[in-house]
């Protein structure tokens, strides 16, 4: 599956941002952001629909982060700051070599995604995901950091 996810990133949907970013500049990633949450929000309905009794959490949203980095074959380590925030550092990303042209595919379209499956998984627990850091950008790893309210701080 990671071999699939990762030759139709590099040579469907890479290419096509590259020339509609180049073309369009910023409309062009507005548009591709709100794409991005509208098809990330399926996978939060469907980690919820697997897990209906369970409070989302910050360690639930972990695991939704980490379940889809899975797919394209992207490693990182999760470290929980405290129990409202957590910082997920990725060391291995098939990715990020392709990505160095375009690195705000990461700090734009990653960050539209999870908040796109955030808000279809925890709809009421408010959040903020950034990724500030980023291999593609020259970084030593990624890192993504999200922050729950205090009112869903539990740590399952």
């Amino acid at each position: 599956m990671n071999r699939l996810v990762v030759g139709l990133l590099r040579f469907i949907l890479f290419p096509l941002l590259r020339w509609t970013t180049r073309i369009g500049g910023e409309r062009s990633w507005r548009v591709w952001e709100l794409a991005t949450k509208a098809l990330a929000g399926p996978i939060g309905r469907l980690a919820r629909w697997i897990r209906p009794s369970a409070e989302p959490t910050i360690t639930g949203i972990m695991q939704l982060v980490d379940q889809t980095d899975g797919l394209a074959g992207i490693i990182g380590e999760w470290e929980l700051v405290e129990p409202t925030q957590a910082v997920k550092r990725i060391t291995q990303c098939p990715l990020a070599d392709a990505l160095q042209d375009i690195p705000a595919f990461c700090t734009r379209l990653g960050v539209a995604m999870g908040e796109g499956a955030f808000c279809a998984y925890a709809p009421h627990t408010p959040f903020t995901y950034i990724i500030p850091r980023t291999l593609s950008q020259g970084n030593s790893c990624c890192e993504y950091v999200l922050t729950i309210s205090a009112a869903n701080d539990s740590v399952e």
